[in-house]
């Protein structure tokens, strides 16, 4: 995450594990259920699944063919 000129700078990355917050979500638990888990902002939680949910659209997307005009 870019924050600045300075290296590093920046808010960092909430630190959770996403599989067991994959699960969690699996099992019916709500984001703030999860949130309250990890010790982290719902906020973090549905930005995650946000970005989730935007990897997994643009994996199932076939790449684009390109023509040579």
């Amino acid at each position: 995450m870019k924050g600045g000129a300075r290296p590093g700078s920046g808010r960092k990355p909430a630190n959770f594990d996403h599989n067991r917050a994959k699960k969690l979500k699996e099992q019916g638990f709500s984001y703030a259920e999860i949130a309250d888990r990890f010790g982290v902002s719902v906020h973090a939680i549905v930005w995650f699944f946000k970005k989730e949910k935007q990897r997994n659209q643009m994996a199932s997307v076939p790449p684009a063919i390109v023509t040579g005009k």
